[in-house]
């Protein structure tokens, strides 16, 4: 595989753990979970 279908796919992992930490966030209306979620986004870009 290469280098860069590789990173895509990291970054796809990481949408998605980006979702599932703000679905869960808003479900427990916990603001530091959806912090932590907006702050793994930005490290993605």
């Amino acid at each position: 595989m290469s280098e860069k279908r590789l990173a895509a796919g990291q970054r796809r992992s990481l949408s998605a753990l980006k979702r599932k930490i703000t679905g869960l966030a808003a479900e427990w209306g916990d603001t530091g979970l959806q912090e932590v979620a907006l702050r793994v986004g930005e490290k993605m870009k």
